[in-house]
């Protein structure tokens, strides 16, 4: 049988006891070379069982240190533990679009955008992708054309909220002002309103 890469059969060679023996393939048997006195002992040992050989040198030349060496079993290579189909899902799944979770996560990175004039390609930039994963790596953060469309719709929204509230306001005073960037290039328009909501008993 042939072995495959990485799996090991058999006993290893005991090369420290072997190199006092020699096979014989014709007789199948093994020969002890062992010198004394001159002369080769020339006993012969029925197969290659090392166990048989090491009782031999006991037995006939104790003057030869056998080492005791424990057998190392041979196991094949322990291969990397891949995830079961399920915990691989688990673990790269995102929140799906509609969740809870998904959505009030959207909600905060538009109002973060929309009310401190961040542009909103912020999100295709990699650090911010990779901060976001960092904080919570099932969140999916939105491609910029979805993420223009939830600050339109927050500032809709926004603008909804002003127009009840102002319809409910007794007096209402409002600030204007004008300014433009360097250059004179685009201009912008601000106005204020401050006023009291009876609703919230807030001004």
């Amino acid at each position: 049988m042939a072995g495959q890469p990485g799996f090991v059969f058999g006993r290893k060679r005991r090369n420290d006891i072997w190199k006092n023996f020699h096979y014989i393939e014709v007789e199948k048997k093994t020969e002890c070379v062992v010198v004394k006195d001159g002369e080769k002992c020339g006993h012969k040992i029925t197969g290659k069982n090392t166990t048989n050989f090491k009782r031999h040198l006991k037995a006939f030349h104790n003057e030869i240190e056998i080492p005791e060496i424990a057998p190392v079993k041979q196991v094949p290579p322990k291969k990397m533990d891949k995830p079961t189909s399920a915990q691989d899902f688990f673990a790269t799944r995102w929140y799906n679009d509609n969740s809870p979770e998904q959505l009030t996560k959207e909600e905060g990175v538009v109002q973060w955008i929309g009310r401190t004039g961040l542009p909103a390609r912020i999100v295709e930039d990699v650090e911010f992708i990779a901060m976001m994963a960092k904080m919570d790596k099932k969140f999916k953060v939105p491609k910029i054309h979805k993420m223009l469309n939830l600050i339109d719709k927050m500032y809709k929204e926004e603008k909804e909220k002003i127009k009840q509230n102002l319809a409910t306001a007794r007096r209402i005073t409002t600030g204007l002002d004008i300014w433009t960037k360097k250059g004179l290039t685009p201009s912008f328009l601000g106005v204020s309103a401050c006023y009291f909501n009876p609703e919230d008993n807030q001004s």
